[in-house]
């Protein structure tokens, strides 16, 4: 008799992913930014991304972190893209993709080709993606929403009540309005997700 027993305690969501009870059998590891995300795992993930003028400087590199991102998933998982400016969000996709070669590839042409302009207004952008309900979903910003701050995270918590999606947020390098960082922290701690204020310094290693 070894005493064992059957249980093996690391529930369904797997070990340390975040993402409580929900039923991912055909998940895999999120596609992480920065190594933000690392660890969790998904069916379906849902990039939010800032494209606005202040991103200019460091675009590209945002551009080749999130191709790999995109490029470290398995078939079996869903992914779609969402930049915001201001005005319309723009999608790259109306639904979600399965991440196959084909629609990585086709993925990346589109990345490649999306040029940092205007003003920052991600409302509807995230209100997109939480409408195509991910198991994960990454907002990446380089500051605050100024004025719709609180509106953005009322409708957060109204879209996303019983935190169906696991949001992570990331601060991308500056933050001249000062409040980029508390506000994504807010956000990323109410939603069960990880934030992290990604550095000039981490574009370089």
């Amino acid at each position: 008799e070894t005493g064992v027993g059957t249980g093996g305690g690391v529930g369904r969501g797997g070990l340390g992913s975040g993402l409580g009870d929900r039923d991912l059998a055909g998940g895999g590891p999120v596609g992480s930014l920065w190594g933000v995300g690392k660890g969790q795992v998904a069916r379906s993930i849902v990039y939010v991304m800032d494209r606005s003028g202040s991103m200019g400087d460091t675009f590209d590199l945002l551009q080749r972190e999130l191709m790999r991102a995109l490029g470290s998933l398995q078939e079996e998982q869903f992914f779609n893209v969402i930049w915001f400016n201001e005005g319309p969000a723009n999608m790259l996709s109306p639904r979600l993709l399965g991440a196959s070669l084909e629609n990585k590839r086709q993925a990346f042409e589109a990345i490649k080709v999306i040029v940092p302009a205007g003003q920052t207004d991600p409302i509807d952008a995230i209100n997109k993606g939480l409408d195509l309900k991910p198991d994960v979903l990454f907002l990446l910003s380089d500051g605050d929403f100024g004025e719709d701050n609180e509106r953005i995270k009322r409708m957060i918590r109204r879209k996303n009540a019983g935190r169906a999606a696991t949001i992570n947020t990331i601060l991308f390098v500056y933050d001249s309005m000062g409040n980029g960082a508390k506000v994504l922290r807010e956000i990323a701690e109410e939603n069960g997700g990880v934030f992290k204020h990604v550095t000039e310094e981490d574009l370089r290693r």
